[in-house]
């Protein structure tokens, strides 16, 4: 007897293994910029699969630091953006971790330059 609420072809639910999990995001550009010592394209596949990251999470990650190539013999594939390519990884962790910093919404305390004033009622 099939109760109403179980269906016959339900279909099977994913394990939570496979899920990915986000990790620290200077953890995944220090990934990123050894993928891309290795090799100068990737698809979004491919880095998903090797850094098993959720693909949003990745797309924002990657679209700091590469370009999507959207036509010719590399269309589809990521590349590391020029200044990335020019200058050393360090000076890059330390350009993004202040760009981080510096990102509106994060300091929630903005008005300390502002001089307040006493108002009795």
């Amino acid at each position: 007897m099939i109760l109403p609420s179980q269906k016959a072809n339900a279909p099977a639910k994913k394990p939570q293994e496979s899920k990915a999990s986000r990790m620290p995001k200077n953890e995944l550009l220090d990934a990123l910029f050894d993928l891309f010592r290795q090799y100068e394209y990737w698809t979004l596949k491919g880095l998903r699969e090797k850094v098993n990251q959720p693909e949003t999470y990745l797309k924002e990650a990657l679209e700091s630091i590469a370009t999507l190539i959207k036509t010719g013999t590399f269309a589809l594939k990521w590349t590391l953006k020029p200044e990335y390519k020019e200058k050393g990884i360090e000076t890059v962790k330390q350009q993004l971790k202040q760009e981080d910093e510096d990102a509106p919404g994060d300091d929630l305390d903005d008005d300390d330059e502002e001089e307040m004033e006493d108002v009795q009622i």
